[in-house]
């Protein structure tokens, strides 16, 4: 449990006050970054089992409704960290909850690249707003356990839980920041594969299977296909 505890302080204050007990051990998390990383498992579960991790956005209804539930996490946040009010801890849980939920359906879409989200093929992170019901049971089910462990053994599954979700949000971070710099330095390159009819018209690099083709490069070629067809009729 020491290693746990030292490898999740990396992260979390672990003040005892804020954090669940259970016969004398602290859990070594506070409660709301608990329920946050519970979400974070939680939501990329639901995101696995429903279709994959290659997502598109939510629609705006969608999308707007899922990041109210940001909102108790940044009000209730501010608030105590300005002594503007104490919450109780079970309330804490639940605000990270809310949070965690929300960001991996947020962040999975990021990793393809921005002219690929929006593409029909991709099944968005969340069909409808109801559906975020679906991501909240097993988040309540670990905060519940959290907050009323029993055994030392649900403590430390607990801790594991939140681990795996730590690590997994830590990978979709960094595949998104990869993207977010190909967009920086390489802002004009698209996948040639999926934005031209005809792949032979596009410059290969290195010999690879794989084309690549700059924005200028397409409007150019589907300009001169149309101006061609017209000429034709």
């Amino acid at each position: 449990m020491s290693v746990l505890y030292d490898l999740c302080g990396l992260i979390c204050h672990q003040l005892p006050g804020r954090s669940s007990h259970f016969d004398g051990i602290v859990f070594p998390l506070c409660f709301r970054c608990s329920g946050l990383h519970f979400g974070v498992v939680s939501s990329y579960l639901y995101l696995a089992v429903s279709g994959g991790w290659n997502r598109s956005f939510p629609d705006v209804r969608s999308g707007v409704s899922a990041s109210v539930l940001m909102v108790p996490f940044l009000l209730d946040g501010w608030g105590n960290t300005l002594h503007l009010w104490a919450s109780p801890g079970w309330f804490r849980a639940l605000t990270g909850l809310g949070m965690g939920i929300v960001l991996p359906l947020l962040l999975v879409p990021l990793i393809h690249q921005p002219a690929q989200i929006t593409t029909s093929e991709l099944k968005p992170s969340l069909s409808h707003p109801t559906a975020l019901i679906w991501p909240a049971i097993p988040g309540l089910v670990m905060v519940w356990f959290m907050m009323h462990p029993m055994v030392l053994l649900i403590f430390q599954l607990l801790t594991i839980t939140a681990l795996v979700g730590i690590l997994i949000f830590g990978i979709n971070s960094l595949l998104v920041s990869r993207v977010v710099l190909t967009e920086i330095f390489f802002p004009t390159q698209l996948d040639c594969n999926r934005q031209v009819d005809t792949p032979d018209a596009c410059p290969t690099i290195n010999g690879g299977g794989r084309s690549t083709v700059s924005v200028d490069y397409l409007y150019r070629m589907r300009r001169l296909r149309g101006l061609t067809e017209n000429h034709s009729l």
